[in-house]
């Protein structure tokens, strides 16, 4: 199935956004064995590009779908439409809860902010 073109690239917006933004990405609901910590994976010493950061938020994503062995995620070519959104939330929740916040995100609170009646810098 060929998944939509405009969420793929959309994901890819993110993605390098997200590169670009963050220094350090944690996934609290995964923790260390040793540590009992949540695990960080650090810019340039657990992912260098954007590319590496696409497959740590594959293997993450345990929802994710395997191939038909178990042996592996499937390529993000290759999921449907709906799978694919499933992870771009996935992605955006994640980034969200380190403190990470896209444009769509901002406008769209801003046009709540305008819908209540309230000037963008008053609360």
């Amino acid at each position: 199935m060929t998944i939509s073109t405009n969420f793929n690239s959309f994901l890819h917006a993110i993605l390098t956004e997200a590169y670009t933004k963050a220094r350090k990405v944690s996934f609290r609901e995964w923790l260390w064995v040793e540590t009992g910590s949540c695990m960080i994976f650090y810019r340039d010493e657990d992912y260098s590009d954007m590319d590496e950061l696409k497959q740590l938020f594959k293997l993450m994503n345990t929802r994710y779908p395997m191939t038909e062995n178990g042996e592996g995620k499937v390529s993000t070519r290759d999921i449907t439409s709906k799978e694919l959104c499933d992870h771009i939330i996935f992605v955006t929740n994640i980034l969200n809860e380190n403190g990470i916040s896209f444009k769509h995100d901002d406008d769209e609170w801003e046009r709540i902010l305008q819908s209540a009646g309230i000037e963008k810098g008053t609360i």
